[in-house]
């Protein structure tokens, strides 16, 4: 075999299309590739020429370039339709020259290469790209905070149409509880798709898409199946949208917008082989949840990626999507630039037409705040019960406080007073029965100086550690301290008439414990009054409420001073212990040069327990 055979033989089985030319556009060559593609037997190109050949649409520009080849002009790369006998369009690319002889053209010579796989793969990436477009703009709608639900819906419609495979003919209407939000060159045509949105499993308005020209039919008229898909998604997510929506409204009246359209857009997303490498992954914007760039993980296995312990579980939750079908889920911690994350992982399967699961889809959830929150809510639990023992520890204190200042009264006045009683009445004895005046004075002075200590010290004394006097009542109670600071004090007293009246009826009517804490509270009030307040004028007011409680108010004013600076002073808390003991509460007001006034509100029944009135 010759050099020419072998050539020719080489040209006739190449895998690309070869053709030559004449100056007039008649075929002088084309290989079995070329007759394949087109459909052509070779004795029916015999009478074609290339313009036969060629896409309407592409007629005029090939002309074109047809003169200029034959011209001799280096064209370089040619892209361009041809024709198959069956009418079916064939995307080419190619190199085409001429041949000169004596300054004319001869014939051309042309290397086409079939890219329609290419060109449909290419235009099915951009139809792909334009539907996820389109579902990534309606979940950022959606994470939009504060906004309402139909401007949610129109805002959706508006992004419709560019997602389609005709958006410069496509017009979109979105219709949620008999609220319609149309584009503005909305117009029903008998090219239309549509999907109903569902609430809570009942029909509540549709998703609609149409053209407003005729276009040639393809899966659903003149609408792709993805373009189904696509309107269906729409339409279930924008269902659970609103439920989501309405229940917030409901519940909350909230201040968060609904979140995303899809619920893994708003975590990480991760689609992983079950061989473990990392195909692909999904990463909310302004996010910065990855534990490395992706870089470093895609096409990656997890267990050379993952610290060991996220890498075990993965797995073991990989095989068990892998043998059961179902979806696993577990929770993991990582260190993300020096800070520690919690996740929570879902994975599910991914599911060939066999059934098989091909690869697993993990969506890990950022859950730090929640994390951060429970531990946050257990020690201020701890704290509040630290809180709680210290405050039941301060109360134990205030009634032992008061039970041993009552026992210790008690003893000065059976035993220490009654024996001062006694041991003055044998003076008295002593100095009538005297037999020197001399002695009869110094005995007079003696016992009149014991009569000075019992009343001026050892009476007061007892007094101060517990009143005896609240047995006759609150306000007589009262009323002994307040006549003592009259002495040398303005004071006015303000006294409930009803509560005297009970008073009069039953000494009684307010118990010992709530009488104690209230007589304590006054007295500390008027001791800070007078001793350090320098106040002319003080005011002292005791009422009832219809909610059987008991408000008093001591106000002076004086000097006054800052509450805060003062709020941990032992007089302070001792009068909020003793309202705390009973159930009630005090209240210190106090402002430098306006005087103090405190307020004290205290239960007259005690919790679970009847008025002593009506026990």
């Amino acid at each position: 075999m010759d050099v020419e055979e072998i050539c020719k033989d080489f040209c006739d089985n190449a895998s690309d299309m070869m053709q030559s030319v004449t100056p007039e556009g008649h075929f002088r060559y084309v290989n079995n590739a070329w007759l394949k593609t087109l459909g052509y037997k070779r004795q029916e190109i015999t009478s074609m020429t290339i313009f036969d050949i060629i896409h309407p649409d592409e007629l005029e520009h090939c002309r074109e370039l047809f003169r200029r080849v034959m011209s001799g002009e280096y064209i370089g790369l040619v892209n361009t339709t041809f024709v198959t006998k069956g009418g079916a369009k064939v995307f080419v690319e190619g190199n085409v020259s001429c041949e000169i002889v004596d300054g004319k053209p001869t014939y051309t010579r042309a290397i086409f290469r079939d890219i329609t796989e290419r060109k449909r793969l290419e235009y099915d990436l951009v139809e792909r790209v334009k539907e996820l477009q389109c579902l990534y703009g309606v979940a950022a709608i959606a994470e939009r905070p504060h906004i309402a639900l139909d401007s949610l819906c129109q805002e959706i419609a508006n992004l419709l149409p560019d997602a389609w495979q005709y958006p410069e003919i496509a017009c979109a209407r979105v219709i949620i509880n008999d609220k319609r939000h149309e584009t503005e060159n909305w117009r029903e045509t008998q090219w239309k798709q549509s999907s109903d949105v569902k609430v809570h499993g009942v029909k509540a308005g549709a998703v609609e898409v149409c053209y407003l020209e005729k276009r040639p039919p393809i899966s659903e008229g003149p609408f792709l199946i993805e373009e189904r898909h696509l309107i269906d998604t729409v339409a279930e997510r924008l269902g659970r949208i609103t439920e989501r929506k309405q229940a917030e409204e409901a519940l909350q009246a909230s201040e968060e917008s609904l979140r995303s359209l899809f619920n893994s857009i708003e975590d990480l997303v991760f689609v992983i082989a079950m061989d473990g490498t990392f195909k692909n992954f999904h990463q909310p914007w302004g996010r910065e949840d990855l534990y490395v760039p992706p870089s470093e993980f895609l096409g990656k296995h997890f267990k050379d990626v993952l610290p060991l312990d996220v890498a075990e579980s993965l797995q073991s939750a990989m095989k068990v999507v892998e043998t059961s079908g179902e979806a696993q889920q577990f929770d993991y911690v990582l260190e993300i630039k020096g800070r520690k994350s919690w996740f929570d992982a879902r994975v599910s399967p991914v599911k060939d037409q066999s059934g098989a699961v091909k690869e697993v889809i993990a969506v890990a959830r950022n859950i730090t705040e929640r994390k951060q929150l429970e531990e946050a809510r257990t020690e201020q639990a701890a704290a509040l019960a630290r809180a709680e023992e210290l405050q039941q520890s301060r109360q134990r204190i205030t009634a032992m406080q008061e039970s041993l200042r009552k026992d210790i009264a008690q003893q000065i006045h059976s035993t220490v007073q009654n024996r001062l009683i006694i041991l003055m009445h044998r003076l008295a004895d002593l100095e009538r029965s005297s037999l020197s005046e001399q002695m009869a004075a110094e005995l007079a002075d003696l016992r009149q100086k014991l009569e000075e200590v019992l009343q001026g010290y050892i009476r007061p004394i007892s007094h101060r550690l517990f009143p005896s006097i609240l047995r006759r009542g609150l306000v007589p109670a009262l009323q002994s301290p307040v006549d003592q600071l009259e002495k040398t004090q303005s004071i006015d007293m303000e006294l409930s008439k009803e509560l005297k009246r009970q008073e009069r009826i039953n000494p009684r009517f307010i118990t010992e414990q709530v009488r104690l804490a209230a007589y304590r509270i006054a007295e500390e009030a008027l001791t800070n009054a007078t001793k350090h307040a320098k106040v002319s004028r003080v005011t002292v007011k005791l009422e009832l409420s219809s909610e059987d409680w008991l408000h008093l108010m001591v106000r002076d004013d004086g000097q006054g001073f800052e509450v805060e600076s003062a709020s941990a002073g032992l007089g302070i808390l001792l009068m909020q212990d003793y309202a705390e003991v009973v159930g009630g509460s005090c209240v210190i007001d106090s402002t430098p040069g306006k005087g103090t006034r405190v307020r004290a509100a205290l239960p007259l029944v005690k919790p679970g327990g009847e008025h002593p009135e009506r026990a």
